[in-house]
């Protein structure tokens, strides 16, 4: 059950949990090695999400109206995903594996809090 504060309208058991993990590793790590992983944490995404946009354009998906067309067509998805895989060549093995196993992590807990019923 997701729980969000009365005052502040903020999920805040998640607010809590992000601020353990965020702890843990900062004390378990130099803040070097922790910039590092949240780079590529954060460099994964924006590839997902060049991915997805180049994907919509394919399919030519709508939401609402005419969608806004990126000049050069899938010219930049496929440059700025191949920027963002360069960038991520620099990430060590270990960066990966700890990036993979908290997406396990969360996943695993996504698929058991909706295997119960929970949001």
């Amino acid at each position: 059950m997701t729980r969000i504060h009365p005052t502040y309208h903020t999920p805040y058991v998640a607010i809590v949990v992000y601020a353990c993990v965020v702890a843990t590793l900062a004390i378990s790590s130099s803040f070097t090695q922790l910039a590092i992983l949240a780079n590529v944490a954060a460099l994964t995404l924006y590839l997902m999400c060049v991915a997805a946009s180049f994907e919509l354009q394919r399919r030519d998906i709508r939401a609402d109206g005419t969608p806004f067309a990126v000049p050069g067509g899938p010219a930049i998805p496929i440059a700025a995903a191949i920027v963002i895989l360069w960038l991520l060549s620099n990430a060590t093995r270990r960066e990966f594996l700890v990036e993979a196993a908290v997406l396990g992590a969360a996943s695993m807990l996504y698929s058991i809090r909706k295997a119960g019923g929970q949001r």
